[in-house]
């Protein structure tokens, strides 16, 4: 199966989330776990989960362009999550906060889903509501946002 791999995109607030956490916890070191061997498991669990996650997602939509799809992606983790990629991301975000044993990520995580809950998912909701009418209310009502 051949994959899109402008399908792997890299929301930008968790780029921006990461990076100030990252420059932050430079300047003000405030650890989350005494040991780093804790947050180095935990990180290396979610940085994996969420890579698979937008791998999976990447696969499920195939040579589709997820940006501006021509039919609506129901299958892979679509199943199971109207917003797999952001979920995913979500991971690798918590994974990297995890890794470099730092709130200030944890923080700009909070924001970051913050910002794509309230301000992107419900602008791409209402243009795939517009898109594809029906289906998409009925796909939105039997699969869930997250999980």
């Amino acid at each position: 199966m051949r994959v899109r791999w402008a399908n792997f995109p890299v929301p930008e607030a968790y780029l921006v989330g990461i990076a100030l956490g990252w420059i932050l916890d430079y300047f003000f070191r405030l650890k989350l776990f005494e040991f780093d061997q804790v947050g180095i498991s935990l990180g290396v669990t979610a940085v994996l989960i969420g890579l698979g996650l937008c791998l999976w997602s990447v696969a499920a939509a195939g040579r589709m362009e997820i940006a501006a799809p021509d039919a609506l992606l129901t299958g892979g983790p679509y199943a199971y999550s109207r917003n797999p990629m952001y979920l995913g991301w979500g991971l690798l975000h918590l994974g990297t906060a995890f890794l470099l044993n730092t709130a200030w990520l944890l923080g700009t995580l909070v924001l970051a889903f913050g910002y794509l809950h309230f301000v992107e998912i419900p602008k791409e909701e209402s243009k795939m509501e517009a898109k594809f009418g029906e289906e998409y209310r009925q796909y939105r009502q039997q699969v869930r946002r997250y999980l």
